[in-house]
């Protein structure tokens, strides 16, 4: 997803035209890059954990074979979804329905465990 059908789609919900979404919507995300880049790791709930990590260190070679060296380790910056998004995400097939012990309208999601009430 772009970042112009992201701003098309925040217009359309909130109503406001779609440059001043667009302009919203930049700047919310130069918020959270900020809140990443000072804090390392930004929580958002219901929705995920973006953190970042050092990856380890690379050793190179030059092509003559005469030096070595550990090139420095960069950042990723790794996001993990939140149990509410993997429910929201997974398509209703996998999801099947409880009913042992009477624990009905309630849905699980196969090999991971993370439960949703249904209402």
């Amino acid at each position: 997803m772009t970042l112009a059908v992201l701003s098309r789609l925040f217009a359309d919900v909130t109503g406001f035209p779609f440059e001043p979404s667009e302009v919203m919507l930049r700047k919310f995300i130069r918020g959270i890059c900020a809140e990443i880049k000072k804090e390392g790791t930004l929580s958002i709930n219901g929705f995920g954990t973006f953190k970042v990590q050092q990856t380890k260190k690379r050793k190179w070679y030059s092509p003559d074979g005469d030096e070595a060296g550990e090139a420095i380790p960069p950042y990723a910056v790794k996001f993990k979804a939140s149990p509410a998004l993997r429910v929201y995400v997974t398509p209703k097939a996998r999801l099947k329905k409880v009913t042992p012990g009477g624990r009905t309208g309630r849905c699980v999601v196969p090999k991971r465990g993370v439960t949703k009430d249904l209402g």
